[in-house]
């Protein structure tokens, strides 16, 4: 449920239901999931390389299953007002509801801190660990979602409609067969 922003807002202050800040001016608030539908139902995947040509499964196939990885700046997150992280928290907790319901959703599990994670590299028949991520940046990874969809476009509808996904990106991939290199 979209909220309005409120201009006598600090410029730094995020509102959750705001679509976005240009300059302390607030644009018009979006219903997200509506936008989502409007933006993604034809959507048009460019070929890549490592890509399937084709997205879309046989009707009666089984579906295909993506993992999102949501990343999101730890900091700026950490700095949001209690309030923020509370409809945060409930907007994210009806959405998981609404995709266990239509049996979209197989796994939704929040990342404990970057700082927590340990690294492990192999150097010939040493293993080297490290406290740490394997690199810093501006975005963190923060939660993954395990999707079982129709399609590619599908996945992605779902992935855009994610709370989180205002706050951060979300990496789409679809699961495989194929082993790691």
């Amino acid at each position: 449920m979209p909220r309005r922003c409120r201009r006598s807002r600090p410029r730094n202050e995020l509102r959750m239901g705001c679509s976005r800040h240009v300059e302390g001016a607030c644009a018009p608030d979006l219903d997200w999931s509506a936008e989502a539908e409007k933006v993604f139902p034809t959507l048009s995947i460019s070929p890549i390389a490592g890509r399937p040509e084709k997205t879309a499964i046989v009707l009666g196939a089984a579906a295909m299953r993506y993992l999102c990885l949501v990343y999101l700046n730890e900091d700026a997150v950490a700095a949001l007002p209690a309030g923020i992280h509370a409809e945060l928290d409930a907007e994210c907790r009806e959405y998981h509801a609404q995709l266990r319901r239509s049996g979209e959703l197989i796994v939704a599990e929040a990342l404990q801190p970057v700082l927590s994670a340990t690294t492990l590299r192999r150097q010939g028949d040493r293993l080297l660990l490290r406290d740490g991520p394997v690199r810093d940046g501006s975005e963190q990874p923060a939660a993954i979602y395990l999707f079982e969809t129709q399609d590619l476009n599908d996945a992605i509808r779902l992935a855009a409609r994610l709370p989180a996904a205002r706050l951060g990106s979300v990496d789409v991939r679809e699961l495989g067969a194929r082993a790691p290199p």
